[in-house]
């Protein structure tokens, strides 16, 4: 009531009322700065949860049980799951079985040590239990009624993973690697090379590691190959090629080099990278079948390869002086009745002595080349009118038939001789040459033999022949005469089935089975040769197909002609043709390719067969080691396989010519990672020393012959490898020297009896200590080889004794026919076989 009172008075009453007005607009004021402060509350708490639920990596809470409170956008998607499937779950349902125990130390640390944060990398799933790593960051907090919560932070790591795996990789590869690598900085020193360098080389990593790599350089390459070298590197960022460096020792190698620039982002160079391959081997094999290769081994002469060669050479002579050149085919008329009345050694050495004679009647830059068997062709260039051949083929017809005398046997023998020129008024390549003399050499032998005829082009009767064969092969073809027989190829030592080649047979109506050697030569280089390898490849899918239904699965290999290859759209039709059978896989498909001067383009060739790779297929190089043979095809051509020509294979056993050349083309082929087979095995000791020699894959008669379809279930049902396969060994080089040195003493053995009945001229080595098993006896004595077979030193004892005592008994033998004592001699001769075969036997025990 005082105080009522007090405002009794008007001006009081306004005065209270002014202070009332006044508090309420101060309240006011402070309500509206309640609610800023509330609308910036609410603001930044949605920011908050805008954050959290959209934030780029997952976010989660916990209770203490480890179940899911609250998880974001991120951490669903990381697990696959949505907020309802993932909230109230056990965190442990997303960890891997084999980290759980991972997650379990993590948290008991962070249970340890309040306050804290830790971390752990491991595995998570996902909804579908695939698998992804995660870097896992977790805390404790406490929520509004003060509980502890686990805050958790999950990051996807597995790229990062991945990268520490490729690291991981990276260096086992660095080590691990059988090329030499050399990592230098921008200024070219050394920073880093891997094991490999160091046995290239022969420096160790601290000697070379802060040095220039100049050390390893020699005078062999000029200051110009390395101006070009990097020039390359400078615009391209990349150089591969061969250099010629020097070992620590000062010894030279010549090694294939590629050289990388590595760069940062804006183009600076901070590395090199080199990597080292050692060519010697490479080189010192090219070297040696190079030169088996390109001459013959019996006369010495230019063998097939040379000559195509050749002639290419002297077509480009003509086409630049105008001068004319002729290409001749020589045969022998009769020589097989010499082998067969004579025996092979005998006309083998007719054929040497022949070579050397006619030699000798042909001018400086002619070549004289053996081709095969009785086979020879004489190439004559530059010559200024082809009249001018006439008098040197006369005079190499007169020598050839005068009689030879080769130890007690005198020989009669003459020739027919084909030629042909170039240039002629149609255009014709070295190939063409070839048949054409081939062909003027049969009017020759039609004509009476012991003469010449030349090429004529226009009455030759064969070429009128030939194109009636042809319309007979295509008729045939048509009406469905040709059929496929397939020969198995086999692992000797397992006894498995890899494959089988596909070979045509032309049942024809008046001649029954006829081989491919009949009617393949005819249709080279014709269209039809196209068309009937397309026939085999389609029979050979469809083949593939009726076997899969049976439970056979192989593959089939098919033989394709240069020609048919060249052609430009060889891997259209051929991807045209797979399309066709869908059911087969392409891998089960193999193209074999006979080495030939065909293959020109060895650009397109290549292209070609990496656009069939590309398919699916890949090509084997048939018949290796003959004909055209050519280590740029084996370097160049990306091939799989290598077939040994079945020749070699024929006479390794006797001729030391053939098993050389199996070795070096084995040992080739291993180089040049390529898978080798040989063809034409016929014997189980053949297929014995293939492996041990280490050539593991064959075909031929020890396995099968060529099977029609329907055969070949049956054969696979009951094929066994032999026993002697299955247990063969890998040789060591002391073995393959014992190997080698056994079939040469065969041979020599062989020319003791030849000679003594007259089939050899000349007296063969009596000396124990020439021969090569004679030097491999010393060898292991020298080296006490006989540490290597400890369990055949009783052995070694007695094949020394029988090897002296053969030469012993040889020499008497050459005595003996000397003074013409033959029954005694026929006695020894028994008993030198006798000795010869109980030697053999005993190394074959080794």
């Amino acid at each position: 009531m005082e105080n009522i009172k007090g405002l009794d008075s008007p001006a009081k009453l306004e005065e209270a009322l002014h202070e009332l007005q006044v508090h309420q607009i101060e309240l006011e004021f402070q309500n509206e700065e309640l609610q800023h402060i509330q609308e910036a509350l609410n603001a930044t708490k949605n920011r908050y949860q805008e954050l959290f639920k959209n934030a780029p990596v997952g976010y989660c809470s916990l209770n203490e049980k480890g179940q899911i409170l609250e998880a974001n956008l991120t951490t669903l998607a990381l697990l696959d799951q949505t907020e309802e499937s993932l909230v109230n779950t056990a965190i442990t349902n997303y960890i891997f079985s084999e980290d759980q125990d991972t997650y379990y130390f993590c948290r008991q640390k962070v249970i340890a040590q309040l306050d804290s944060t830790q971390t752990c990398d491991l595995r998570l799933l996902k909804k579908d239990q695939s698998i992804f790593w995660a870097k896992l960051t977790l805390a404790t907090s406490f929520n509004n009624a003060s509980q502890t919560v686990f805050r958790l932070v999950i990051q996807d790591i597995s790229e990062q993973k991945k990268s520490e795996e490729q690291l991981k990789l990276a260096a086992s590869f660095f080590s691990a690697a059988g090329e030499g690598i050399m990592i230098t900085d921008a200024q070219n020193n050394i920073l880093k090379v891997n094991p490999s360098f160091t046995t290239i080389t022969g420096y160790q990593a601290e000697e070379v590691i802060g040095q220039n790599p100049k050390i390893l350089s020699s005078s062999e390459n000029c200051q110009s190959f390395y101006e070009q070298l990097w020039n390359r590197l400078e615009k391209e960022g990349s150089w591969k090629g061969e250099i010629i460096n020097r070992r620590k020792n000062g010894e030279l190698i010549e090694v294939i080099m590629h050289i990388t620039t590595i760069v940062n982002h804006v183009n600076e160079v901070q590395r090199y990278i080199a990597l080292y391959s050692d060519n010697s081997l490479v080189k010192q094999r090219e070297l040696q079948l190079k030169n088996l290769a390109h001459f013959d081994p019996l006369t010495g002469l230019p063998n097939r390869t040379l000559l195509a060669d050749r002639i290419n050479q002297a077509m480009i002579l003509t086409q630049r002086t105008f001068n004319p050149m002729v290409l001749a085919f020589l045969d022998l008329d009769g020589f097989k009745e010499i082998n067969d009345n004579y025996g092979h050694d005998q006309g083998d050495l007719l054929l040497v002595t022949l070579s050397k004679t006619m030699q000798k009647v042909l001018r400086e830059g002619d070549t004289l080349a053996r081709i095969g068997g009785d086979e020879f062709v004489i190439l004559m260039p530059n010559l200024k009118h082809i009249n001018d051949a006439v008098p040197l083929i006369k005079r190499l017809l007169e020598t050839v038939a005068l009689p030879i005398q080769i130890k007690k046997v005198k020989i009669n023998v003459t020739a027919s001789i084909g030629l042909t020129q170039f240039p002629q008024e149609i255009t014709v390549d070295a190939d063409q040459l070839m048949r054409q003399a081939d062909q003027a050499m049969y009017q020759a032998k039609i004509a009476g033999k012991n003469r010449f005829e030349f090429f004529n082009l226009q009455l030759n009767d064969n070429l009128k022949a030939h194109y009636e064969y042809l319309d007979q092969i295509s008729n045939g073809l048509n009406m469905g005469e040709f059929e496929l027989y397939y020969q198995p190829k086999v692992e000797m030592r397992t006894g498995n089935l890899i494959g089988a080649e596909a070979l045509i047979r032309w049942q024809h109506p008046d001649k029954g089975l006829l081989s491919p050697l009949t009617f393949l030569p005819q249709i080279e280089e014709h269209p039809l040769s196209i068309t009937l390898g397309e026939w085999v490849i389609h029979q050979a899918l469809k083949q593939l197909e009726t076997w899969k239904t049976k439970n056979i699965a192989i593959a089939i290999s098919v033989n394709i002609s240069a020609h048919h290859l060249m052609q430009s759209n060889f891997a259209e039709r051929l991807a045209e043709i797979l399309a066709e059978h869908p059911s087969v896989n392409p891998a089960d498909l193999q193209i074999e390719i006979l080495e030939t001067s065909q293959i020109e383009d060895l650009k397109h060739t290549t292209n070609m067969i990496n656009l069939c790779n590309k398919l699916g297929v890949s090509f084997a190089l048939d018949d290796f080691g003959t004909g055209y043979s050519s280590l740029t095809y084996l370097k160049k051509l990306p091939i799989h396989q290598i077939k040994i020509d079945q020749s070699f294979v024929k006479e390794m056993l006797y001729n030391i010519n053939d098993l050389s050349i199996l070795e070096a083309i084995i040992s080739l082929a291993e180089a040049f990672q390529h898978e080798v087979l040989a063809e034409g095995v016929e014997t189980i000791e053949q297929g014995n020393i293939l492996l041990q020699l280490g050539c593991e894959l064959a075909q031929g008669y020890a396995i099968s012959k060529p099977l029609p379809a329907s055969d070949f279930p049956n054969w696979l049902s009951n094929w066994q490898p032999p026993q002697e396969w299955i247990n063969s060994e890998l040789q060591t080089h002391d073995e393959v020297s014992l190997l080698f040195a056994k079939v040469e003493y065969q041979a020599w053995a062989s020319s003791i009896t030849a000679f003594l009945k007259g089939d050899y001229p000349y007296v063969p080595k009596l000396n124990q200590d020439e021969c090569r098993f004679g030097k491999l006896i010393n060898s292991i004595e020298h080296k006490q080889h006989q540490l290597q077979y400890p369990q055949n030193q009783a052995q070694w004892v007695d094949i020394k004794a029988l090897h002296q005592k053969s030469h012993i008994l040889a020499a008497e033998l050459v005595s003996l026919n000397e003074q013409n004592n033959t029954l005694l001699l026929a006695q020894k001769l028994v008993a030198f076989k006798k000795l010869s075969k109980e030697l053999l036997a005993k190394i074959a025990q080794l």
